[in-house]
C-alpha cells in the first residue's frame, strides 16, 4: 500500500507543520547498496515496471566522498525521508496542552471488565479509552492474548567529517546525515533483554557494519536503545477489545510507524466516529480466535 501510505503522509505532516509553525518532515531520496548481482539485476529490471518506476532509479554518487566502492553498485529509492520525532511530539503535545485539549496525567486501567465499563477519571466518564502505549501494552492483562513480538533496537549518533553523504544510505544499516558531519546510524534487532538499555554488543554491531561502508575516522556522540511494538504478522493492530466497546487499541506500527500512523489513525477515527470498517489486515478481530475472556 505504498501509494496510499505515502500520499497520506505527504498531506498529513506538512499540514501539521503549518499548524504548529515548525518543521520536522525531511523528504528526499535513499541510496540502496546492493548486496548481490541478483539484487542489482532485479532492481534494474523493476525500474521499468509501471508500479515501481516512480520509486526506483539508478544512483549517481558523484557528490559522495568517503564511501567504499561496492562491486554490486547502488540504487536510489525515491519518495523517502525521515521525521524528527522528538520535535514532532514536543510541538504536538504543547499545542494540545496550550489549547486546553490535553492534560498529561498518569491513568491506570482497571483490571476487571465491570470496573472498565464504569471507569471515571476526574469526574469524566469516557466513551472510549484508546490504548496507545506501544510496547508497554504487551504487558497489559487486556492485550496479553495478542501475539506481540517485541524487538529491541539500538542506534548511535556519530561525527564523521571524512564521509560526505547528501542522502540516507541503506546498507544493512541506515546512515542518516543530519548536518555538520553528524550521522545517525541504526538499527539492531534483539528479542531478549528488551528493556536493558544500550549494550556494547549492539554498539559494536553497528560500528562493524559502519566500517564496511567507510574507513573514515569517526567519534561516537550518543548511543540509544528502544523497543519496537511489533506484532507476529508484522501488521498494525487497531480496534475494540473483543468484550468491550469502550476499550480500543492502536498499536503494532513496528518499524514503519512514521509512515503508517497518518493512514491508520485516520482509519481508526472513521471506524470509531463514522462506523466505517477497518482494513482486515490491521483489524484486531483477525486474532479473535486467540481471545478467551477471563477478566
Amino acid at each position: 500500500m505504498a501509494d496510499e501510505l505515502i500520499d497520506e503522509l505527504e498531506k498529513f505532516y506538512p499540514k501539521i507543520e503549518r499548524k504548529l509553525n515548525t518543521s520536522f518532515l525531511h523528504t528526499g531520496e535513499n541510496i540502496r547498496m546492493h548486496s548481490s548481482y541478483h539484487e542489482k539485476n532485479d532492481w534494474e529490471s523493476k525500474m521499468t515496471e509501471p508500479e515501481f518506476e516512480k520509486y526506483l532509479a539508478k544512483a549517481n554518487l558523484e557528490d559522495t566522498v568517503g564511501l567504499h566502492k561496492n562491486e554490486f553498485s547502488f540504487g536510489i529509492v525515491k519518495h523517502t525521508g525521515h521525521l524528527n520525532l522528538p520535535e514532532f511530539l514536543h510541538a504536538s503535545r504543547q499545542f494540545f496542552i496550550d489549547s486546553g485539549k490535553m492534560e498529561p496525567v498518569e491513568i491506570l486501567l482497571p483490571e476487571t471488565l465491570d470496573a472498565l465499563e464504569n471507569f471515571e477519571f476526574n469526574g469524566i466518564k469516557p466513551e472510549k479509552i484508546i490504548d496507545c502505549r506501544g510496547a508497554r501494552a504487551a504487558d497489559s492483562i487486556w492485550w496479553n492474548y495478542l501475539p506481540f513480538k517485541l524487538a529491541k533496537g539500538e542506534g548511535i549518533t556519530l561525527k564523521c567529517p571524512g564521509l560526505k553523504l547528501n542522502k540516507t544510505l541503506n546498507a544493512g544499516i541506515f546512515v542518516l546525515p543530519v548536518g555538520n558531519d553528524v550521522f545517525k546510524i541504526g538499527s539492531t534487532f534483539a528479542w531478549e533483554n528488551l528493556y536493558s538499555g544500550p549494550s556494547e554488543t549492539g554498539k559494536n554491531e553497528l560500528i562493524d557494519k559502519f566500517r564496511k561502508i567507510t574507513s573514515a575516522p569517526f567519534e561516537i556522540i550518543s548511543h540509544v536503545a528502544g523497543v519496537r511494538p511489533t506484532i507476529a504478522d508484522r501488521r498494525p493492530i487497531v480496534g475494540h477489545y473483543p468484550a468491550s466497546q469502550k476499550l480500543v487499541i492502536f498499536n503494532g506500527l513496528g518499524t514503519k510507524g512514521v509512515m503508517l500512523a497518518p493512514f491508520i489513525s485516520e482509519m481508526l477515527f472513521d471506524h470509531l466516529c463514522k462506523n466505517q470498517p477497518l482494513h482486515p489486515e490491521v483489524d484486531i478481530n483477525r486474532f479473535k480466535k486467540r481471545f478467551s475472556h477471563s477478566i
